[in-house]
């Protein structure tokens, strides 16, 4: 029983033994996959690289300490803040980092402090942009022997090189055939992973795994294509790259003259640019949302400080403020406000009706300040007027004899002259009625209107005229041609016959009879009709249709769809030259058939 139990108890401790290797290792394997997942979506990086120089052209030795807060990149990468410390070497800087122009928050940049011995130090500002340096190469395609294969052992590495630099190490490539001794006869071909963009490429050699660092005899050979032979057992000096130099970044382009400010925070997606800072060495655009409504920037005033919300200063040595925006939102200006905008569109809109103080305008409707008031101008008068004078004063006007008052004249009478005229009765239509007519001795007298040389442009048909400039009366005894279509509200009674003109219709297998055209329509049959239609019918309106066969005969007709057949159909005759006649009236949906007459 005892040992039963301590047995157990052994048992027991060896589950939980084996459990626990089991979550050591499953928490060992989701660092693994964390680790690539993070390798996988490390952000690009840019080389800064240039030569520094001290004051007096000799190149410079020391650090460079470049810190930063914590931004995300233009492409939401999280970057924590943190320091790097690089060492400054006969001038020489290179380093990678990641870029932050357009990060979050915006003006995101890096503080760079240059160190020299002594104490010595200087600090800028950097912001650092995107590039697009050639691709790592990929592990060399093959490390193939021309001539006779030994048994010696090599690993190559290859990079790629442009006008700007080199890249990094591709993964190395293992031979263990290659002859011991290297020459024109028996050498070691290398044939590199192809980079896009790449104009040449570099191949290095090892005994060993390792991967060459720093300087010494590691160069095979390089090629401004992707084979490089390998044809000496002595290998060139060389420093292997430590950064993808192929698109580096120069302190002029990385470099901003000031730091961001601390007093303008803007949105990362309200900002198109490096940087808001105090002296830009580039234009700082503000883009509008696309999306309707949003406002791309608004300055505020604080009610607990009374400060403008913005100021404009000038371009002097030292700037003065010529206009700014108060607290309230008013604008106070120094300088003159010009409108651009052309004749036409009026400058400014003013709701207020309220007096402008000292607003001075040389024209008002046009009309010049100076001839509003004129103490030299006169209004002279001669008999029966009396009165006038300048216009310093109000003056008056009168006329003694002249009658005033309307009912002092009677009905129709017209006063005219100065008075010595006697009034004149105006006569009633017609032949009497008296108009006033000027003469070239300036004496008027009357005479009957003359309707050619007194009456101009169109009467009314309250005064007896036609309304219109082409309306005419129509006159039932004498021949007269009227247009148009007439509408007659009463029954219409004529002594003589009302005749309508004979339209002909053009022949076609579909033809249209158009009733607006008139009522008798004749259509002369060259071949079969196989349908047919009425068309601008007006309801009560008759028509007749003369339907001839030509000098063939025996053509057939397809009548429109809305016509209603006495008997349900017509069948025209078919002999040569004979016509056939058909009446209908329409009651505003449908023609009915009222007559026929065959073979005439």
């Amino acid at each position: 029983m005892e040992n039963k139990g301590n047995s157990g108890s052994r048992g027991n401790r060896g589950g939980r033994g084996n459990k626990g290797l089991f979550i050591c290792f499953l928490c060992f394997f989701c660092f693994l996959c964390f680790a690539r997942f993070a390798r996988a979506q490390a952000p690009a990086t840019t080389t800064v690289q240039d030569t520094v120089y001290k004051p007096d052209g000799t190149l410079a030795s020391g650090s460079v300490v470049i810190s930063w807060s914590p931004f995300l990149t233009a492409d939401s990468k999280p970057v924590f803040g943190g320091t790097k410390t690089v060492t400054l070497t006969n001038g020489s800087l290179a380093v990678a980092l990641t870029p932050n122009s357009g990060g979050t928050p915006s003006g995101t940049s890096y503080g760079v402090k240059f160190l020299q011995s002594g104490g010595v130090f200087f600090e800028e500002t950097w912001v650092v942009p995107a590039s697009s340096p050639l691709a790592n190469p990929a592990q060399p395609v093959s490390v193939t022997q021309a001539g006779t294969p030994g048994s010696t052992t090599y690993y190559y590495w290859c990079t790629a090189t442009n006008a700007s630099g080199e890249t990094l190490l591709s993964p190395s490539r293992i031979t263990t055939t290659s002859h011991a001794t290297l020459d024109g006869t028996n050498y070691n071909i290398i044939t590199c992973a192809t980079v896009s963009g790449a104009t040449g490429y570099k191949a290095y050699r090892t005994t060993t795994s390792t991967a060459p660092s720093g300087t010494g005899l590691y160069l095979a050979g390089s090629s401004a294509t992707t084979t490089i032979n390998d044809q000496s057992n002595t290998l060139t000096s060389e420093t292997i790259p430590t950064l993808n130099t192929t698109d580096p970044k120069t302190l002029a382009q990385v470099r901003v003259t000031a730091a961001p400010t601390p007093t303008v925070i803007f949105n990362a997606t309200q900002v198109t640019g490096t940087a808001i800072v105090s002296t830009p060495s580039a234009t700082q655009t503000i883009t509008a949302p696309a999306t309707a409504g949003l406002i791309p920037l608004q300055l505020k005033g604080n009610t607990t400080a009374n400060a403008n919300v913005l100021e404009i200063f000038d371009s002097q040595a030292t700037p003065v403020r010529q206009s700014y925006f108060d607290s309230g939102g008013k604008l106070n200006t120094a300088q003159l406000i010009t409108s651009t905008l052309a004749t036409g569109t009026a400058p400014f809109s003013v709701a207020s009706t309220t007096l402008v103080t000292n607003l001075n305008a040389d024209t008002l409707d046009g009309i010049q300040g100076s001839s509003l008031v004129q103490t030299t101008r006169l209004i002279s008068t001669t008999s029966p007027i009396t009165g006038g004078g300048d216009l310093s004063a109000d003056r008056t006007i009168a006329c003694a004899t002249c009658t005033t008052n309307a009912a002092a004249l009677t009905a129709n009478e017209l006063m005219i002259g100065g008075g010595g005229q006697a009034a004149q009765a105006l006569g009633s239509p017609g032949t009497t009625t008296t108009v006033l007519h000027g003469n070239a001795a300036g004496a008027p007298t009357y005479s009957a209107v003359s309707l050619t040389a007194d009456v101009t442009g169109i009467l009314p048909l309250a005064n007896g005229g036609t309304g219109s400039a082409t309306q005419n009366f129509v006159d039932l005894t004498t021949n007269q041609s009227v247009g148009g279509v007439k509408t007659f509200s009463q029954e219409v009674v004529s002594s003589q016959f009302l005749s309508g003109a004979l339209v002909s219709v053009t022949f076609s297998t579909t033809p249209d009879f158009d009733a607006g055209l008139g009522n008798l329509l004749k259509l002369t049959l060259t071949g079969n009709v196989t349908s047919s239609t009425i068309s601008n019918p007006t309801s009560g309106e008759q028509i007749l249709l003369l339907l001839c066969q030509d000098a063939t005969g025996s053509r057939t007709m397809a009548w429109p769809s809305n016509l209603k057949l006495a008997g349900g159909s017509y069948t025209l005759t078919t002999t040569a030259s004979k016509c056939d006649t058909l009446t209908a009236a329409y009651d505003g949906s449908n023609w009915y058939e009222m007559a026929r007459a065959t073979n005439e």
